[in-house]
């Protein structure tokens, strides 16, 4: 990881001194974003994505959106996957291989560096919905993900990734320990809580951007904008 590379981020104000959280992604490598549907992801994540938009060294940014409804916006300012088959390319021909990262850094002196955003884990690793007595549909594709979120930070490539399942199937061991710095919004149930923070309190958010800061093992509840 380069030293001169930095992300500064705003994700929010402390609940209880109302001062600013900031973190910045190039020191923490990935940023989990957990929690169930409707409680203020989305509304963080284009903050997010606005707020890297305007650095100074404003990095590359790809925007993974198997969903196809949250990215549309940005086609004319970053590159957007929408499609399985194009995230396949992307996964395999540029990130997925370490030729390409090393390369890139040197052709860039070390300040080149990229934000990948995925909004929705599950549609990205699962080729179907149901996914009833089967692993992920294509291991390939999570094993490239595995590889980006655990090596990417050494190449300056960073992730920040947005789930609404939290089963294990979807947050494994090997996604979870690739993430020092999560955020989790309200979740439906304490073992989803735990999973993601590794405590419960997560199901008790009010909403509307409530959540629970987990960094470097420890939590502290903060409000997103």
């Amino acid at each position: 990881m380069a030293a001169d590379i930095s992300i500064p981020l705003i994700l929010g104000t402390d609940s209880a001194s109302d001062e600013f959280v900031k973190i910045d992604l190039a020191r923490t490598g990935n940023l989990l974003l957990a929690g169930a549907t409707k409680q203020g992801k989305s509304h963080c994540i284009h903050n997010l994505i606005r707020q890297i938009e305007t650095l100074a060294m404003s990095p590359e940014m790809i925007l993974f959106d198997p969903k196809k409804c949250e990215f549309g916006r940005y086609k004319d300012k970053f590159r957007v996957i929408e499609t399985l088959s194009d995230a396949k390319t992307v996964l395999f021909s540029e990130l997925f291989n370490e030729e390409i990262f090393k390369r890139t850094l040197n052709t860039y002196q070390d300040r080149y560096s990229i934000v990948i955003v995925i909004d929705e884990l599950l549609d990205l690793i699962f080729m179907h919905k149901s996914r009833s007595k089967q692993y992920f549909s294509d291991r390939l594709r999570y094993e490239a993900i595995i590889k980006i979120l655990t090596l990417g930070p050494e190449y300056n490539i960073f992730t920040i990734i947005s789930t609404q399942t939290a089963d294990k199937d979807i947050l494994t061991k090997e996604i979870l320990d690739s993430f020092k710095t999560r955020l989790a919004f309200r979740t439906i149930n304490g073992q989803d809580s735990r999973r993601i923070i590794k405590k419960s309190g997560a199901e008790n958010l009010l909403g509307k951007g409530d959540a629970i800061l987990y960094q470097e093992g420890k939590c502290r509840k903060i409000q997103c904008p």
